[in-house]
């Protein structure tokens, strides 16, 4: 008799919600620190300008899936020895900076920009945390469930990668429309802003191949892999996360930077907009699917395990 393996389901949408907003949004921000410090405008405002609004609805949505609202407030105990704990300061710091230097260069002040080093040194020290929020969002699942298939450092980096993606594709779309896109200093960094994409995909491609094929030695992790790659989630993933979210933007952004850049910004705007779209889409169901692929560990009682099936090889 044929045993079904399914995921664990206390972890849905509103998780993913939360780890997609998270990667976006400290994903955008991190290029738009790094963009500030190459004086890379406004690329460096709009990525910026993105990350605190992206953290606090993605903790919302994380808020959400609490029930009880309150145990929202015990996730700042025991920052020793609780990674919850941990990260929630983590991204309760990024959002604070993160506020800090909207208000204070963007809207509704701009005192801070007639201050440069301390301009440059709010930006360095905040792109610490972004990256901290970004990979704490890999960090989060192995920490919080008996899972093997999220107890991997490899998650955390492949979360991290595609953060940096999906914020590279959200400062995309809004420069798209931005007040002059139509400029040729703007049009000349919407395809740099492709082209580094471009190699940020390749590398979140072999980063997934890894984390799938590499990584996994215990017997529910191998379920869980197969799980996502030949069974019931199957479909979803080779459909919307490779293609959709993968092989798309990359030919997409192929096309876009080494083809279209002497064309009129109507094409290079539409490949962008493809490109993005279905990135964000794509980053969104990873996030979803390696939820639902999560199969816990065996039952062991009295010495004695009782092993996870794995799903049958068709």
């Amino acid at each position: 008799m044929e045993v079904r393996v399914e995921g664990q389901t206390e972890w849905g949408w509103k998780v993913a919600a939360y780890l997609s907003l998270a990667g976006v949004g400290a994903g955008a921000y991190a290029v738009g620190a790094v963009a500030d410090f190459a004086q890379w405008e406004p690329i460096s405002k709009i990525g910026i300008s993105m990350g605190f609004p992206l953290l606090f609805i993605g903790s919302l949505f994380l808020i959400a899936d609490l029930g009880v609202k309150v145990r929202a407030l015990r996730a700042f105990m025991n920052p020793g020895t609780s990674w919850i704990a941990r990260g929630t300061f983590i991204i309760s710091i990024f959002m604070i900076l993160g506020a800090i230097h909207i208000a204070a260069w963007i809207w509704p002040f701009s005192w801070l920009e007639k201050l440069q080093s301390l301009l440059y040194a709010l930006a360095a020290v905040n792109l610490v945390f972004a990256f901290l929020a970004v990979i704490y969002t890999g960090v989060l699942l192995g920490a919080s469930r008996p899972i093997a298939f999220w107890s991997t450092a490899a998650l955390p980096v492949l979360f991290l990668v595609s953060g940096l993606s999906t914020g590279l594709m959200g400062i995309t779309l809004v420069l798209l429309g931005y007040p002059g896109a139509a400029d040729a200093a703007i049009e000349e960094q919407l395809i740099q802003l492709q082209r580094i994409d471009i190699f940020v995909i390749i590398l979140e491609t072999v980063v997934l191949a890894f984390y799938l094929q590499a990584t996994h030695r215990t017997v529910e992790s191998v379920a869980s892999a197969t799980l996502l790659m030949k069974g019931r989630l199957a479909p979803a993933f080779w459909g919307i996360v490779v293609v959709m979210g993968l092989a798309i933007p990359l030919l997409a952004g192929l096309l876009e930077a080494f083809f279209l850049a002497e064309t009129t910004l109507l094409w290079t705007g539409l490949a962008a907009s493809i490109s993005s779209v279905t990135g964000l889409v794509g980053g969104l169901w990873l996030r979803r699917l390696i939820l639902a692929a999560g199969v816990r560990a065996p039952l062991r009682a009295a010495g004695i395990e009782f092993a996870m099936p794995v799903p049958t090889r068709s």
